[in-house]
């Protein structure tokens, strides 16, 4: 009987660590893909704004913005809203 509590707390110990790894997977894969595609959108967006745009504030200011602030959808999308819409 001990042997088998003793297997049966490595089996849980062990699924609850894949459980985690996959979980860490999950949101890391989908926090990427957001992430591109913002930029992806932001870029476009860029490009089409006029050359005054960029003359009165620079071309380091659009850069900046799409290298630096378009992460924030992922910590928003993943570790914001996700986690509150599986709080009951």
């Amino acid at each position: 009987m001990v042997t088998f509590v003793v297997a049966l707390m490595m089996l849980v110990a062990l699924l609850g660590g894949l459980q985690r790894v996959a979980s860490t997977l999950l949101r890391t894969y989908t926090g990427e893909k957001l992430t591109l595609a913002f930029r992806n959108k932001l870029f476009r967006h860029v490009q089409r704004l006029s050359v005054s745009y960029h003359d009165t504030r620079g071309t380091t200011d659009s850069t900046y913005r799409i290298q630096h602030d378009a992460p924030a959808i992922q910590w928003i999308a993943v570790d914001g809203f996700i986690p509150l819409s599986l709080q009951h």
